[in-house]
């Protein structure tokens, strides 16, 4: 960790939204949910948006986030053994643990980590950047036995935590169903007893979800044979993407701008990104969709085209298979929220 993460509070996961309201947050507006359940509305110089905590039992807990953050921040979560799930529909940020590496997040994807007593986890959080996510946490005790309960996870990392507490981290697609659920839990219709039921319900269809994806992880693919400067190269391709996302080179003209054979770069950014090149470039553009919507500027058929969509139904699909709604609803949202 940086000198600056290790200056940070270790917060913990349990009572979390109290100590990121204590320690970080403090300018929020915090509204009680229940019985350890909070809700920090930010407003200020850090970002707008709010940020829920629900503590559905001392082992295990949900965050549901819906943020901009105007400003750069960081937390530290102290290394308590605790499995977490991050369903993620778009984010820019680093986690950072210790001697086990930084891992960026960005955009859409399910990440599954382990973060095991001692390994402390440091947040980075970028300037300007949007953060929607649902990240459900268990502790590796819960965690065990749900494993003795789902014997078909047998073969995926969350097996080993029978055995050892190591760390692991694995980036992982995401289920239409597992956006779904993401997207009720950010637009939770209800309150009091009702919500806590309706949370409770969706963290479950996430969790199997988690689960099934998992699954077809459970035979990890032979590592590519790569040097060092093959990887440095991949990663460079990936620059080239991100810096004109509407406007990206062929794979072949990709592999030649960074120096490698086509097979070889497809292969390469396949086993470090977890996405195809032509998968990552359609969830980017489709990011670059939700943003535009959110701006409220343009309407739907503008916002197709500008991402690369001849047909707006086409886009349409898309969108809807990412992110678990049309963006017609969405826009409709922003509208109501405008007004």
């Amino acid at each position: 960790m940086t000198l600056e993460l290790q200056e940070l509070p270790a917060l913990s996961l349990t009572g979390n939204g109290r100590q990121v309201h204590e320690t970080v947050f403090a300018s929020s507006l915090a509204e009680r949910l229940g019985d350890g359940d909070i809700r920090l509305n930010l407003s200020g110089v850090e970002g707008d948006g709010q940020v829920e905590f629900v503590e559905l039992d001392p082992w295990c807990n949900l965050i549901v986030s819906r943020c901009y953050w105007k400003q750069p921040g960081a937390l530290r979560y102290r290394g308590e053994g605790w499995i977490r799930f991050n369903f993620c529909l778009t984010a820019d940020a680093t986690f950072v643990f210790d001697q086990h590496g930084a891992y960026d997040l960005k955009g859409s994807e399910l990440r599954v980590f382990h973060q095991p007593e001692g390994i402390d986890c440091g947040h980075i959080i970028h300037p300007e950047a949007h953060s929607v996510c649902v990240t459900l946490s268990l502790h590796r005790d819960q965690m065990i036995r749900r494993m003795r309960e789902t014997p078909e996870l047998a073969g995926t990392a969350l097996a080993r935590l029978a055995d050892d507490d190591g760390f692991f981290f694995e980036r992982l697609s995401q289920r239409p169903e597992a956006l779904r659920a993401v997207r009720d839990l950010l637009d939770n219709p209800y309150g009091g007893s009702l919500r806590a039921r309706y949370v409770r319900a969706k963290s479950e269809g996430l969790l199997c979800a988690a689960f099934d994806a998992m699954l077809e992880r459970s035979v990890e693919p032979r590592a590519p044979f790569m040097r060092d400067a093959d990887w440095q190269r991949v990663d460079t391709a990936r620059k080239h993407i991100d810096r004109d996302i509407l406007n990206v080179p062929s794979v072949e003209r990709l592999a030649r701008l960074v120096g490698l054979n086509r097979n070889k770069l497809s292969y390469g950014f396949r086993h470090r990104f977890n996405v195809t090149i032509s998968r990552y470039i359609a969830i980017e553009r489709l990011e670059l969709a939700w943003q535009l919507l959110e701006a409220g500027q343009l309407s739907v058929s503008q916002i197709a085209d500008q991402v690369g969509y001849a047909h707006v139904s086409s886009f349409s699909a898309a969108f809807k298979a990412h992110f678990g709604l049309s963006p017609r609803k969405i826009a409709a949202s922003m509208r109501a929220s405008l007004q």
